[in-house]
């Protein structure tokens, strides 16, 4: 017979391999037998039991378990027709440790409203969710006491108390605050001073949806810098959404050592000189350009740059966007982003385009020279069908001093399906003794790098 340490560590790992660990099936178990329900039982903590309470289990059925966590689920579907079973379930609020809503317009209003403007000591997880399209204000929630909070994930809400409820979350692992209606404006500087004193947090998301007017947000060279910027010294993982001057204010503000995850997306710009996120990248050790070794462009309505610490990489650590910059702005934008991290160190490019129903990008002869003179250092570059005749013209119309200075370390060239001869350039480079191998698939792109450049 198995010990009963054993036997826990086997429920643990059912609990671990689970397709919901949150949410495993744990009540299954108990009913095997007497000695797995006593095992079980006296290890709540161990196992992280929890009572699930939702239209097919009301609070009502739970009363012949003993006094567990208690989680609350409710989809959208659901919720208009079972607000008195969430009233009855909020009047264990010292057990609610998790909250987890589709919709929660019924939250402005009426007795759920008023169930939840109060202290909610025991609760560990917030998840929030207004459908695409909607938005909906939250006041007075959890009495801004939820001090034991690991989790908060809002999505479409517009919850000015957050900044207050964050001073009290020490504990916080994970902050997701996702389609944010610009009139909830949170500064930076609250946001920043909220989760100073959260050394657990491992994950920051804060991303708000594209105005339909600009916002007159001051600009940065107004704002004064911090004297002191805020250590978060768990966080691997920000994703930030916003004006440029919002981010780069919100950058300046924070130290991020062990950041291993970037992914920010720019909205309504004019310019973007994006000087605070590149000391950032200098502080975080795990961010530097010169880790890098390949460089993804992507454009389709945005324009898209990820960087990958390898050439086959299904991982982006660095993921920057520019959201609707315009057709005429597009390449401007990416160019003049694009500038401020030259000289780039990466062994291969990718230049794509994603269909997505909008017309190619259109890149001028000098801004392609422009483009390819940032990246003096690459010696692979695949470029997308889409692109690949433009770019058979820039090299083609090249002059000798600038045939040798485009892209001088370059080995490997893909122009897929390309529809102009690039002999001349090819044979430039050649004659100057630096022989280029072109090939017209991204599968045999793909081939000539496993066999000539990845060994």
């Amino acid at each position: 017979m198995l010990p009963d340490e054993v036997l826990v560590e086997i429920f643990d790992s059912c609990r671990m391999s689970d397709d919901e660990p949150g949410k495993w099936k744990w009540a299954r178990l108990v009913h095997v037998c007497r000695r797995w329900r006593q095992i079980i039982f006296a290890s709540p903590h161990r196992l992280k039991l929890q009572l699930l309470c939702n239209n097919r289990t009301p609070v009502a059925k739970l009363g012949c378990w003993p006094a567990f966590p208690i989680a609350l689920e409710y989809k959208w579907s659901q919720f208009l027709d079972h607000k008195n079973l969430i009233i009855s379930a909020l009047k264990y609020r010292d057990r609610v440790c998790r909250i987890e809503l589709d919709t929660i317009r019924v939250l402005q209003g009426g007795k759920v409203a008023e169930a939840m403007q109060k202290p909610f000591p025991a609760l560990t997880n917030l998840i929030l969710r207004s459908g695409y399209g909607s938005a909906y204000t939250v006041r007075g929630f959890l009495c801004g006491s939820a001090p034991r909070l690991q989790e908060i994930s809002l999505a479409g809400i517009s919850f000015q108390a957050l900044p207050t409820l964050l001073l009290m979350a020490h504990d916080l692992v994970n902050l997701e605050v996702y389609r944010i209606p610009w009139r909830c404006f949170f500064p930076p500087e609250k946001i920043v001073k909220g989760v100073a004193s959260a050394t657990r947090l491992q994950r920051l998301c804060i991303e708000y949806e594209m105005p339909r007017n600009p916002v007159g947000f001051p600009p940065s060279a107004q704002r004064l810098p911090p004297i002191t910027r805020t250590v978060l010294p768990s966080l691997t993982s920000l994703q930030l959404r916003g004006t440029r001057d919002y981010l780069e204010d919100f950058v300046a503000r924070v130290d991020i050592p062990r950041l291993r995850l970037t992914y920010l997306s720019y909205l309504h710009q004019n310019d973007l000189q994006v000087p605070g996120l590149l000391q950032l990248m200098e502080r975080s050790e795990g961010a530097r350009i010169i880790q890098f070794k390949r460089v993804d462009i992507t454009s389709n309505m945005d324009i898209t740059f990820n960087a990958y610490h390898e050439a086959h990489s299904q991982f982006s650590p660095l993921k920057i966007s520019i959201i609707a910059p315009g057709e005429k702005r597009r390449a401007f934008y990416m160019i003049q982003l694009l500038s401020q991290f030259s000289p780039f160190y990466v062994d291969y490019l990718y230049i794509h385009w994603n269909n997505g129903g909008y017309r190619p990008m259109k890149i001028y002869n000098d801004e392609w020279l422009e483009l390819l003179l940032l990246f003096t250092a690459v010696r692979a570059v695949y470029v997308t069908k889409k692109f690949a005749t433009q770019l058979s013209q820039v090299l083609e119309s090249a002059t000798t001093d600038m045939t040798r200075r485009i892209l001088p370390a370059l080995e490997l060239l893909c122009l897929e399906n390309r529809s102009k001869s690039v002999d001349k350039f090819i044979t430039a480079r050649r004659l100057s003794g630096h022989p280029i191998t072109i090939v017209n698939t991204l599968g045999k792109f793909d081939e000539m790098l496993e066999s000539h450049f990845l060994l």
